[in-house]
């Protein structure tokens, strides 16, 4: 791997809980250790020497010669003068230090070193280099796309979140949580489904005079002669009659 114009070559393994990562040419006796996290990618760096550029400045007195001119008996003389003087001067120096460099595959973000997916996790996360882990109740569609999975299915819906069934228009949830298509007339005692009336067992539907809508009317195996079948099998006799 080069980084400017050094070339680290670094080997990342773990060893008793520890990540353990070696940087090469320069000073091939580097070796970083350090905690393996808890999530994948916290920890993966390795320790790079670099060069650094450092102003240094050194100050020293030294003295300098002058002259200096006075006026004497309507003349102009000069005499030699020495003055101490502070002398500045400045050197490029070069200083190693070692910084933390993500290991490849990762990338820095505060402290830590987090895997790197060129694309976005779709209801997911990153756990590992182009690698995109679904989270709960979420399955792959692709290798960076998620979507929720609706245990009991959803048929005539569509599924917008971990077991959440969301009807398409047209349709609507019946007794058993189903999509069912809307009835356009009502189905009395009963439930409509994919527009006709269902009935339970012992009852069958049966036109409501006047309307069109349908209703579930109890069914009884024997005729219910003077009387009305209010169960199934069960006849009410009319008033002043006895079963």
């Amino acid at each position: 791997m080069v980084f400017g114009d050094k070339r680290v070559v670094f080997c990342l393994s773990r060893r008793g809980g520890l990540w353990i990562c070696a940087s090469g040419d320069r000073n091939p006796g580097i070796v970083s250790q350090f905690p393996s996290g808890a999530r994948a990618g916290l920890t993966r760096f390795f320790g790079e020497v670099v060069e650094v550029p450092k102003l240094v400045q050194n100050k020293t007195k030294g003295v300098e010669y002058t002259t200096c001119s006075y006026y004497c008996m309507f003349g102009e003389h000069s005499i030699p003068l020495a003055v101490t003087v502070d002398k500045l001067t400045c050197a490029l120096e070069y200083e190693t230090r070692q910084k933390q460099v993500c290991c490849e595959g990762y990338h820095r973000s505060g402290s830590d070193c987090l895997p790197t997916c060129t694309r976005k996790c779709v209801f997911g996360e990153c756990t590992a280099p182009e690698v995109c882990t679904c989270y709960e109740g979420y399955s792959k569609v692709n290798e960076y796309l998620c979507e929720p999975v609706c245990e009991s299915g959803c048929e005539n819906g569509r599924c917008v979140a971990p077991n959440t069934c969301v009807c398409e228009e047209g349709f609507e949830r019946n007794a058993n949580g189903k999509c069912a298509e809307v009835c356009d007339r009502e189905c009395q005692l009963g439930w409509c489904e994919e527009n006709e009336c269902r009935c339970h067992e012992g009852y069958a539907p049966e036109e409501v005079a006047g309307g069109g809508d349908m209703r579930c009317v109890a069914q009884c195996d024997e005729p219910c002669q003077n009387g009305q079948c209010v169960q199934p099998n069960v006849c009410r006799c009319e008033a002043g009659l006895s079963y």
